[in-house]
């Protein structure tokens, strides 16, 4: 705060009022109503900022402007007025909103269940714990905040982490609980690589954080798994350090751009989470649309939308069923939403082996007889996801290769053993 008040130097005065702005939001991180009230704020405050520059840069006298910000208006409260309209559309909003929030009370709720007056925590026990409280769907949740507690209860500030989940007692965990055990680690590790950085670090160093990132990710996780670990940057960076996005996007270019695809999966996966986009009406897709600076961004950005939307509704597979009926073609014809949808199948049947929420997305059919919704939902979801139970899951388990569900792949591609991006 002396330096916000003294500083002579312009630059160390913003950096220090960033420091003191995200010290005070973290005290309130852990709580959902304070944090999407926090959210909320952020996004009016930064569209009134937006607002007053274009007055100033007179853009209202382009017609332009007024033409995008009429079309914006008017997209905003056509979806709004069609979530909430009675039927099947409200029935769907109030869904999703319970099964966002649920999930969001599991990750929360889950360092409370853990012996808070012991620094060391069995992992194999909790594990069992997990498995045993959670049945087919909360588990999920649960062991990924389960990966976040055991990283930040083993983390050393005086020396670097060795071997969290790839060596000593951590090798006799079982392999279902790996994927989101990273998960939950590479949470741990973003949030100190992130609150290192401000909006005002040189290029220099956002790039020593990164690569210091992707050392722990290697010295840490197992062989294959890496990919969770670097898709969980996106997420918190995202989620918790917004103003950071713009520069760890440019930074990774130069460093790993198969980092950057996993970074972007995670960023989707924020965006379904933010509550900007839980308001009725709004739309995550149309979020990251708008968010992605360039195609790899939007790519892998829409896969971890669908990714997130796909698991957290999954246990109604209608709700999927009626986002195809109403997402925008553009968001389909590349692709990524439906790596997203694949990608939630193979994640879910490998951390809860036969789960039955994946056996029935993938039987869903249409009811009625629109013949163009069948053929949608086929293309889409439903053959895609047979054949990622049936192809695409055991091939990718046998090759060590299950870290590319956290990144948007071309999965024909990855049946023919070339796992490139589409392009």
């Amino acid at each position: 705060m002396a330096d916000v008040l003294c500083s002579a130097d312009e630059t160390r005065a913003e950096r220090s009022a960033y420091v003191v702005k995200k010290a005070l939001q973290q005290q309130f991180s852990s709580n959902p109503l304070y944090f999407a009230l926090d959210q909320l704020g952020d996004g009016v405050q930064q569209q009134a900022v937006d607002f007053v520059w274009d007055w100033l840069r007179l853009k209202p006298l382009d017609p332009r402007w007024l033409g995008r910000l009429s079309g914006n208006i008017f997209q905003r409260s056509i979806g709004l007025i069609s979530a909430l309209t009675p039927g099947d559309n409200l029935q769907n909003t109030w869904a999703i909103l319970r099964n966002t929030l649920q999930v969001l009370s599991f990750v929360n709720d889950t360092a409370a269940g853990l012996d808070s007056d012991s620094q060391e925590l069995n992992l194999a026990d909790e594990v069992d714990r997990a498995y045993a409280a959670g049945g087919n769907y909360e588990a999920l949740w649960l062991i990924e905040g389960l990966g976040e507690e055991y990283a930040d209860r083993n983390w050393v500030p005086a020396a670097p982490v060795r071997g969290l989940l790839s060596a000593g007692s951590a090798v006799q965990l079982p392999a279902k609980s790996m994927l989101m055990l990273h998960a939950g680690m590479g949470i741990a590790f973003a949030r100190r690589t992130a609150n290192a950085l401000t909006p005002y670090s040189s290029e220099a160093e956002f790039t020593y954080a990164l690569k210091q990132f992707i050392r722990l990710v290697g010295d840490n996780a197992r062989q294959g798994y890496e990919g969770p670990v670097y898709e969980s940057l996106g997420l918190v960076t995202r989620s918790w350090y917004p103003e950071l996005l713009a520069a760890i996007d440019r930074a990774l270019w130069g460093i790993d751009v198969n980092v950057l695809e996993y970074f972007w999966h995670g960023v989707g996966r924020a965006v379904y989470f933010s509550p900007q986009y839980l308001i009725p009406g709004a739309s995550a897709f149309c979020g990251i649309g708008s968010e992605a600076p360039h195609q790899l961004a939007f790519e892998n950005g829409t896969a971890g939308v669908a990714w997130a939307f796909t698991l957290v509704n999954i246990r109604q597979p209608e709700i999927l069923l009626h986002l195809v009926k109403n997402l925008p073609e553009s968001f389909t014809r590349d692709g990524a939403f439906t790596s997203g949808v694949i990608s939630t199948c193979i994640m879910a049947l490998d951390t809860l082996p036969d789960d039955p929420n994946v056996h029935r997305l993938c039987c869903c059919q249409p009811l009625g007889t629109d013949s163009g919704l069948t053929a949608e939902w086929e293309r889409l979801v439903r053959g895609p996801c047979n054949r990622a139970v049936d192809y695409y899951y055991p091939l990718l388990k046998s090759r060590g290769q299950l870290s590319e569900i956290f990144r948007y792949r071309d999965p024909q591609a990855l049946l023919a053993g070339t796992p490139g991006a589409a392009q």
